[in-house]
């Protein structure tokens, strides 16, 4: 059971899972869940904290869970590893107000065993006055120099290295690297989209034209029995701006579920980026591919101006 600053439970809020809880308020009884999962979408088995996953206990909000601890914390003896110790305990049963897919706070003692109980930290100096750090999160500036960062990296060695019981380490690096892999796949992301949308407009292009040498004898035909050339560019035009808007709604209905499972697994939630659906940027596109293909329609169906209804029929036929 470990107690949380405002600050860190604020940001244990982004992995709530079910359930609600507030940050500044936590009571006495309540408690916040943290419990592992095993990945039932690349069927892994070892444990870890995966947001969908299966939990490998099957708590849910508002459950009751009790706990006992002794009452003078003496722990550090074999009786008590073994179970076997007489002392005296405490019992206490606390209701979940949420569960949540990762603990924020890294617990590196963490066993597969037990659930990790997350309170505020006023209320386990209730429960423990004399109660210690087990780890703090310090945020660096993110405009600091390389020349700072080694500095200051050098300094909170310093601290660890003066304590036997405390560990430093620094996440720059790491940090760094993730996101430049998550740069990385956003550039193939994008290239990959770019030429596809090419290939698409020289689709498109292509089709256009096939469809208007298709039908060149029927818009004759109309045109030799008193069709003007600009009801019969109304009409061509008219249908592709309704195969364009048909594909734009089929594209939408089959792009987000094929987005989310690729999101699902590309690990992109373990760098801290969080599914969206770009509504803003579908639009655009969507709004644009229907004026090409006004534009493309347009263009093609000048022909028709100027060609001689007898020749065409001829050349149709």
């Amino acid at each position: 059971m470990s107690g949380y600053n405002t600050s860190a439970l604020k940001e244990l809020e982004k992995y709530v899972v079910s359930g609600d809880f507030d940050a500044e308020n936590i009571k006495e009884d309540e408690v916040i869940l943290a419990v592992l999962s095993t990945d039932d979408i690349k069927q892994k088995d070892t444990p870890g904290w995966y947001k969908d996953g299966k939990r490998l206990m099957d708590y849910k909000t508002g459950d009751k869970i009790t706990i006992k601890y002794r009452a003078d914390f003496d722990t550090d003896n074999i009786q008590y590893e073994k179970l076997e110790d007489k002392g005296e305990y405490i019992y206490k049963t606390y209701k979940i107000a949420a569960v949540v897919s990762f603990e924020y706070m890294y617990d590196c003692n963490r066993t597969d065993v037990y659930p990790h109980l997350i309170t505020s930290g006023q209320n386990i100096q209730k429960i423990v006055p004399d109660g210690c750090y087990q780890c703090i999160y310090i945020d660096a500036d993110k405009n600091m120099e390389n020349r700072e960062q080694k500095e200051f990296e050098k300094e909170l060695i310093s601290i660890g290295a003066g304590n036997a019981e405390v560990s430093t380490r620094s996440l720059i690096s790491n940090i760094k690297q993730n996101e430049m892999f998550y740069h990385k796949q956003m550039v193939y992301i994008y290239g990959i989209a770019i030429i596809v949308f090419i290939l698409v407009l020289i689709n498109m292009a292509n089709n256009l034209r096939y469809r208007m040498y298709s039908r060149t004898r029927e818009i004759c035909m109309l045109r030799a029995v008193g069709m003007s050339v600009l009801m019969a560019r109304e009409i061509f035009l008219m249908e592709n701006v309704i195969l364009g808007i048909v594909s734009v709604i089929t594209a939408r209905f089959l792009s987000y579920p094929v987005l989310r499972y690729l999101y699902k697994i590309s690990d992109m939630e373990v760098f801290g980026h969080k599914f969206s659906y770009n509504y803003t940027a579908f639009i655009t596109i969507s709004a644009a591919t229907i004026a090409l293909c006004i534009i493309l329609s347009v263009n093609i169906i000048k022909a028709w101006k100027t060609r001689q209804i007898t020749s065409a029929m001829v050349k149709a036929d």
